[in-house]
């Protein structure tokens, strides 16, 4: 276990326990071969300050989902979304500690100006996270 919560780490297992989409951390040159997508990016954590820093942290979780069609792209951020906020729920802890806390910054919301690349059209969702180990 590493010192600190591991908000990029935490994020990407929980992403993937419950999806079966292909989930990274950066774009593969042949994404479109991967599809179903989810890119998952997590901004710096913070301490939670309420015990001892190293426990708990705070972060902005967002999910880029991807997919060929454009209600596909937008059926799997909805289902990482109910499935992130179930693993709260039931408390899910994987390798790297578990969210103890969760807030929707934004539904998903499809990336302005509608594809994104070749037979790629993609929806975000924007959580706010307090993960713990």
């Amino acid at each position: 276990m590493t010192f600190s919560v591991d908000a990029l780490q935490l994020s990407v297992e929980q992403v993937s326990a419950i999806t079966t989409a292909t989930v990274d951390v950066t774009m593969p040159a042949n994404t479109p071969a991967k599809y179903p997508f989810v890119l998952v990016q997590a901004s710096a954590a913070t301490p939670v300050i309420n015990g001892r820093p190293e426990l708990a942290a705070e972060w902005t979780l967002t999910a880029a989902c991807m997919d060929v069609k454009r209600a596909d792209s937008r059926e799997l951020a909805d289902q990482v979304l109910a499935g992130l906020m179930a693993s709260w729920r039931q408390g899910r802890r994987t390798g790297s500690g578990w969210i103890s806390r969760i807030s929707v910054a934004a539904f998903p919301t499809l990336v302005e100006g509608g594809a994104v690349g070749d037979n790629t059209w993609r929806t975000d969702i924007v959580l706010d996270v307090v993960g713990r180990h």
